[in-house]
């Protein structure tokens, strides 16, 4: 039985999925925070000052979803395939965000983003129980979760200083080796073994996915448009298609 201590977090071969799920979730959630320090930068070069909040909406409801998917991907591939994709999706998306041209093509990646970020904390939170015994538990969850803390001080004085050196797409380009280097790390060491508890994955949910998705998007989208009535109709309505998507 594994001592309970933050060292012990680190021995018998528990390093590497320690550093891989504390900086997935660390580097998911800086890029929450770290867009709100860059936008004015961004939309004064590339322009679409109009769909200024959207660049956090899209990607806290990417985010959702990919987290509602990583169980999904858990139970029809191994743990493996299932994390690496997470990875990929979010470097694939910081790759965009760092070239975009376009507030459309910003939004755009900044979806993949969310989705690649949501299913690697989905992933990460679900994994503790598998890799660590259980004294070890607490301690990892409140690991990773402190990393939301660290994220909201970090997120914004990253974003801050790359605004202040005039080039604001160096806030995604910074971090593609480290997203690099997380996708690596967990084709490596992970293991490409099926959970034994989780049932064989059917047909996809997509139904229910996309209800789940226009739900929340609706609800974010409340707070963007004109007048009371209709915000309200809009919470009114994502209320439905939310609960829609939660129901078999």
């Amino acid at each position: 039985m594994a001592t309970a201590t933050w060292g012990a977090l680190c021995r018998e071969g528990r390093a590497a999925p320690t550093i891989l799920l504390t900086l997935s979730v660390g580097i998911h959630a800086i890029d929450v925070f770290i867009i709100a320090t860059v936008l004015p930068s961004v939309v004064e070069e590339i322009g679409g000052a109009a769909f200024y909040a959207w660049s956090t909406m899209l990607y806290v409801v990417a985010s959702i979803l990919g987290a509602a998917g990583g169980g999904l991907a858990r139970a029809r591939w191994d743990v493996r395939r299932s994390y690496t994709l997470g990875t990929v999706l979010f470097l694939v998306g910081s790759l965009g965000c760092a070239l975009a041209s376009s507030m459309a093509w910003l939004l755009l990646a900044r979806g993949l983003q969310g989705l690649g970020g949501g299913m690697l904390m989905a992933l990460s939170y679900g994994m503790v129980g598998e890799l660590y015994p259980e004294s070890l538990r607490p301690r990892m969850f409140s690991l990773i979760s402190g990393m939301w803390g660290a994220a909201a001080l970090l997120g914004p004085s990253i974003g801050g200083i790359f605004a202040a050196l005039g080039w604001w797409r160096g806030a995604f380009w910074s971090a593609l080796p480290v997203i690099g280097g997380l996708a690596a790390l967990a084709w490596l060491t992970l293991p490409a073994t099926t959970h034994p508890r989780l049932p064989t994955a059917g047909r996809p949910p997509w139904q229910r996915l996309t209800l789940l998705g226009l739900g929340v998007l609706a609800v974010a989208w409340s707070g963007q448009v004109g007048g009371a009535l209709a915000a309200t109709r809009m919470v009114r309505h994502g209320g439905r298609l939310h609960d829609a998507g939660l129901v078999e």
